[in-house]
């Protein structure tokens, strides 16, 4: 495959137009075999898609490979090439307009696709898939449907019944070989080969499968509908010929009558011969006449002229046939069996005393009637009365006298019934028998058998149709063998045709379009996916890459809070020591004053070492204060900057906790409590823990309470099972439940601008699922505070270890 894509890339142009050419040619002989009766048009055209991708991928400039192509397709069909040059010429002409047409049609589609679709085309989206499904596949495809069907009807080789049929078979077939083909070939070669080559296993296969789904469907119809059409061909050419074998046996029946009137009573006048006669021509129209041929020998030749022409009333001669088939005065010795009678004499004047012993046909015929005694029927001949060309057939009634006899003497004359052949079948078949079936009509003679009459439709000789619904039946006329052969013809398809292949192949083109269009919408977006998703995949990435940032500066910042807060702590416990210890120094310089002077007054003393007692006591007291603060800071800050995984004890953890949180929240007016079982131990990251709780608090006391308002807030802690519940609730404002979903989305924060960066509950969030393996839950409304539940493991799972998985329920 590869191979052939070089070699397809950029070949010399004559290799490019030999390369259109026979894929053209081969694509066009296979596609042949789905044609549709009559055979100018099938389901799917293969080439028209070679034909465009073609002048797309190579340029317009291969069209001649197109013209030619298409030319040796419709010249291997076998156009007649019978008769003179000029004919040769007429029969050519037709595939080099329908290759014209070929190659027309591929050229206008590439430049719409191009012009319309850009060079480098990828029908990857909607509206340029439905561009060149209606634009190159239906619009330029009415181009060579048109004219090629045109041409044939021209020609005379489609029927204007079977035009529009042929027209949009051909117009589908074209359609649906662009629709499927081409793309097939972009799929290999077409740029950008990323794009196109991205579709090869989908487009490929599907589009195989679908056609092949679309041709079963369409062959199966297609031999339904032959079925049925033979069918009805083969009850129809069997009335047919029921009709001619019944109309036949009528003619003979009239005919023995009146043989059985001659053997009784020989007429010796005109008007005589016509009483007999009587109605036998007004009831068989197929007769061109009924003669009475009397045996004269040559002596008697002059007085039977005689009796002729005073008989008819006119000069009546006896004739015969010369070398050269012109009637001539007899030259012969005889004896002689001229016309003596014949009706009706208008059309038959001119048979009127011809010899029928000179014709050597006619002879023969008469000698196998004598011979053995029944009526005889001459092979084919010309008429003598005949002027319109058309074979004509005598059948001879020898007439013999009572005592019978079996030699020529014995004859008193020959009934003889003329018929010329098309119009006996004219008459026998009326137009409900002859619309739309031709048939011929062939006699069985000694130099085999030979054609005397054909009736075809007018304006079409020969025809597929006569090759697919043909029947061959034979007919006893007199002593002779008829072969009628009936065949269909174009008119007889256009009657009979039904509407299932047109609605099969109407649902094949609309189905294979929504697929191809879907097809290459669907792989099209897909690539357009897959970029749009690796650069959305960066955005993304940079995203969490900048929320993890920012959730990690909350972080520092609820530290650098917490540390604030210490500070401004252990200010006040510092500050009052120090003022302490200002008294203690004053009240030492004046112990030492009194010291010095020597003079020990009691009072002073008293209240000096009353007032350094006291201010002992207040320095003890705000240095324990202080310490404690220190401690329990310190382990926080040592849990906060460690983060790794160790056992604690939860109680005494909160109580280290909660001594900077209870200070911080009483300062600020409010009252923070906590419970805890005291033997509770957890193997977690306390920092993780440190943080939710802190920021909760945080929470609380920066969005939760209005102004003036003295809030409450509470932790319980309470086990189950492996897990720890934290309970954690305010008595504050509360928030909208409408927002209350929105809770934990970063950045959402309910006091946009008044201090809230939206991160603190998400921060809290992605630390209780992540960090410390929980779930948190709130609940909550407005006015009514929220309520925060935190499900912990008591011991989270490390790497390596199953993951522990639990069912909740909501609040």
């Amino acid at each position: 495959m590869d191979a052939i894509g070089r070699m397809i890339t950029k070949p010399a142009y004559p290799l490019q137009l030999l390369l259109v050419f026979i894929a053209y040619f081969v694509a066009g002989r296979l596609a042949i075999l789905l044609s549709i009766p009559p055979g100018y048009a099938t389901a799917i055209w293969p080439a028209a898609g070679i034909a465009l991708a073609a002048c797309v991928l190579l340029g317009n400039r291969v069209w001649p490979g197109v013209l030619m192509g298409s030319v040796a397709v419709n010249l291997s069909l076998g156009p007649a090439l019978e008769g003179a040059p000029s004919e040769w010429l007429s029969a050519l002409s037709v595939p080099f307009v329908i290759g014209f047409g070929a190659a027309l049609q591929a050229v206008v589609g590439s430049s719409l696709a191009t012009k319309y679709l850009g060079k480098y085309f990828t029908l990857s989206d909607l509206h340029s898939a439905i561009k060149f499904v209606l634009l190159v596949c239906a619009g330029s495809c009415l181009i060579n449907s048109i004219v090629g069907v045109s041409t044939l009807w021209a020609a005379g080789l489609v029927r204007s019944e079977n035009f529009l049929f042929n027209w949009f078979t051909w117009w589908v077939g074209d359609a649906l070989g662009v629709l499927v083909f081409s793309n097939l070939i972009f799929v290999f070669w077409a740029k950008p080969k990323q794009v196109w080559q991205s579709r090869k296993q989908v487009l490929v296969s599907v589009l195989a499968v679908s056609s092949a789904a679309m041709l079963l469907m369409y062959v199966t119809a297609s031999r339904w509908e032959l079925e049925r059409q033979q069918q009805d061909f083969d009850q129809r050419s069997s009335r047919m010929m029921i009709q001619i074998t019944t109309s036949l046996e009528r003619y003979w029946e009239s005919l023995l009558t009146l043989e059985s009137a001659f053997l009784q009573h020989t007429p010796e006048s005109p008007a005589e011969f016509r009483e007999v006669l009587g109605e036998t021509l007004l009831r068989n129209k197929g007769l061109q006449g009924i003669a009475w041929n009397q045996p004269v020998k040559k002596e008697q030749l002059a007085a039977f002229e005689a009796l002729m022409t005073q008989e008819h009333g006119f000069p009546v001669a006896v004739t015969q046939l010369d070398e050269n088939g012109l009637a001539q005065p007899v030259y012969s010795d005889g004896p002689y069996l001229p016309i003596r009678f014949i009706e009706p004499l208008k059309t038959n004047k001119a048979a009127l005393g011809f010899d029928i012993n000179s014709n050597p046909l006619a002879r023969v015929a008469l000698l196998r009637a004598v011979r053995e005694n029944r009526p005889a029927a001459t092979d084919p001949v010309t008429l003598v009365q005949e002027t319109g060309g058309q074979p004509g057939v005598v059948v001879y009634f020898p007439v013999k006298p009572d005592s019978g006899g079996a030699s020529e003497t014995d004859v008193k004359g020959y009934l003889a019934a003329v018929f010329r052949v098309g119009a006996l079948f004219e008459s026998l078949l009326g137009s409900e028998y002859l619309q739309g079936l031709n048939f011929t009509v062939s006699a069985e003679t000694r130099f085999g058998d030979k054609e005397v009459y054909r009736h075809v439709q007018a304006g079409v000789e020969r025809n597929s149709a006569e090759h697919l619904f043909q029947n061959t039946a034979s007919v006893q006329f007199s002593d002779q063998t008829w072969l009628v052969n009936i065949f269909a013809n174009q008119q007889y398809l256009a009657g009979s045709r039904s509407l299932v292949p047109w609605a099969v192949l109407a649902g094949g083109m609309l189905f294979s379009g929504l697929l191809g269009v879907s097809l290459l919408v669907v792989t099209g977006q897909r690539i357009h996916a897959e970029a749009a998703g690796l650069e959305l995949q960066a955005t993304v990435d940079a995203l969490r890459s900048t929320q993890k940032q920012l959730v990690e500066a909350e972080k520092i910042v609820s530290l650098g809070n917490m540390v604030a807060g210490m500070a401004h702590e252990l200010n006040t416990p510092l500050g009052v020591a120090i003022t302490a210890v200002s008294t203690l120094e004053n009240d030492v310089a004046r112990l030492q004053k009194i010291a010095t002077s020597g003079v020990l007054e009691t009072a002073p003393l008293a209240s000096c070492a009353e007032r350094i007692a006291s201010a002992a006591e207040i320095v003890r007291n705000n240095v324990h204060k202080s310490a404690a603060l220190v401690s329990s800071f310190k382990q926080v800050s040592l849990d906060q900057n460690a983060g790794e995984v160790r056992e604690f004890n939860l109680s005494e953890h909160l109580a280290d906790l909660f001594v900077y949180l209870q200070a911080k929240s009483k300062r600020e007016g409010h009252a923070l409590s906590f419970s805890c079982p005291p033997g509770l131990n957890l193997m977690t990251v306390p920092a993780g823990l440190t943080q939710v709780i802190y920021s909760l608090v945080q929470n609380s006391l920066q969005h939760a309470f209005a102004e003036g308002q003295r809030g409450k807030m509470t932790l319980h802690v309470s086990e189950s099972g492996d897990w720890v519940n934290i309970d954690y609730c305010d008595n504050g404002v509360g928030l909208d439940s409408q927002y209350l979903p929105r809770i934990f989305e970063p950045f959402f924060t309910a006091r946009r601008g008044a201090g809230g960066s939206g991160l603190g509950l998400h921060m809290v969030n992605n630390l209780v699922r992540q960090q410390l393996q929980g779930t948190i839950r709130v609940s909550g409304d407005k006015d009514a505070g929220l309520r925060f539940i935190i499900e912990l493991p008591k011991r989270i799972t490390l790497p390596g270890e199953a993951e522990r998985s639990r069912d909740y329920s909501l609040v």
